[in-house]
């Protein structure tokens, strides 16, 4: 089935939408900052020979996978077919590179639209990490965490069955003829990753290394195909992103682009009050603080590397970080009693790392923000179709599903 990133990272180059600023003002036009979608490597598609338009379009998709946010390390601040459901389970063909051995995970849970929701449909993405859960958490815990799993990855695919019936129905006679010819080729370069061309191999190693038949991963094929063609129609249109909106994220997110300085600091916590008068004292007397901090008898705050750390954040005590902050190279600040122990830093070295100008991240932000702007869209639109769609309950499905994966999964005590 579609994969989560599938949902979000939909807009064509020729579909974007111009923002409000004029040409000279904007700087920026959709076609910028385009880039292909990844293809997964196992379904990359032939290259050779002409395409039609209508083939050729089912291929493209800008990435609008928006950057993880990573949070600065604090150091030491900061120290998740048409059948009636049927309760009955049957043995399926083995999973990603396992042996050959009876599963139960063929079991039908549910239906969306009509047709069917199968145990192994839900379970061939999430394999692998059940499989780890199953092997590290006892009983209690690898029940919750898989539950996670299997709810988010049902409800994924609820969704993709709600919008692929609407899908294909907006679908031209022109485009069935391109989906058909591009599934032909894809069909072709599958047989030839999987079985070097010949069809009876391509079709056990294609089970043994993904779950998928040869007839299933051209059909997952198709309905992707499917819903992105849809899902860029509806929703490319809509989004706008302006060169204002642009600039208001790069002053919001001065930190990411500017980065502050990185400090190395070493620190003294004493051990008792006399060592804390030993410490003053030793500090008046000109005595190298390194010596001091690496000197196990003074300073309980990791004398083995003299309380040497590195951030850019600052230390978890306020009042010790306001010290340092008006510290240069070679300073220290005087001892300060914070809950009850005595506290000392000395900046050993401050790095000064380059900033980022707007003009080199501008089509970045621009990306990120049409692809937060697709996600609200297809979050709203999800939640329509959930409201107004024909399925079974999630909560009937999922209990089904737990009580496969369990049966599969979990580690025997």
């Amino acid at each position: 089935m579609l994969q989560p990133a599938v949902l979000a990272i939909l807009l064509l180059a020729g579909g974007c939408a111009a923002g409000q600023d004029s040409q000279a003002d904007r700087q920026l036009t959709p076609a910028d900052f385009a880039k292909p979608g990844k293809p997964r490597p196992e379904a990359e598609p032939v290259q050779a020979g002409a395409r039609t338009d209508a083939e050729t379009d089912f291929e493209q998709a800008a990435d609008f996978t928006a950057e993880a946010e990573v949070e600065p390390e604090i150091e030491p601040q900061g120290a998740a077919e048409n059948q009636p459901p049927a309760a009955a389970v049957a043995a399926a063909p083995p999973l990603i590179n396992e042996p050959a051995e009876p599963r139960i995970v063929d079991a039908m849970v549910g239906q969306v639209n009509g047709r069917a929701i199968y145990a192994r449909t839900v379970f061939t993405e999430i394999d692998e990490q059940l499989r780890t859960l199953g092997q590290t958490l006892p009983p209690r815990q690898f029940n919750k965490q898989a539950q996670q799993l299997i709810q988010g990855r049902l409800r994924q695919i609820v969704f993709e069955r709600l919008i692929l019936g609407e899908s294909e129905r907006d679908l031209h006679p022109q485009e069935v003829v391109g989906v058909t010819m591009f599934l032909k080729k894809f069909r072709e370069e599958l047989l030839r990753l999987y079985g070097t061309g010949a069809e009876g191999r391509a079709q056990v190693e294609i089970v043994r290394q993904t779950g998928l038949t040869l007839d299933e991963a051209v059909e997952q094929k198709r309905q992707e195909i499917v819903v992105q063609r849809f899902l860029r129609l509806k929703f490319v249109p809509k989004i706008n992103v302006t060169r204002k909106d642009i600039e208001r994220y790069y002053r919001e997110h001065l930190d990411e682009y500017n980065p502050p300085p990185r400090r190395s600091l070493r620190l003294i916590c004493a051990t008792s009050p006399a060592a804390a008068e030993t410490i003053q004292r030793r500090l008046e007397n000109g005595d190298p603080f390194t010596e001091i901090a690496h000197d196990p008898q003074l300073n309980a705050n990791n004398p083995g590397k003299g309380g040497l750390i590195e951030t850019t954040t600052g230390v978890r005590l306020t009042e010790l970080n306001e010290a340092i902050k008006s510290l240069e190279v070679g300073q220290y600040c005087d001892p300060i009693m914070i809950d009850g122990k005595v506290w000392c830093a000395y900046v050993e070295s401050i790095e000064h790392r380059p900033g980022t100008p707007l003009r080199e991240v501008q089509l970045k932000i621009e990306t990120k923000l049409r692809a937060q702007q697709f996600r609200r869209y297809t979050q709203e639109y999800e939640s329509e179709l959930f409201e107004t769609g024909s399925y079974n309950p999630l909560p009937q499905m999922a209990e089904k599903l737990i009580e496969v994966a369990v049966s599969r999964y979990q580690r025997l005590p």
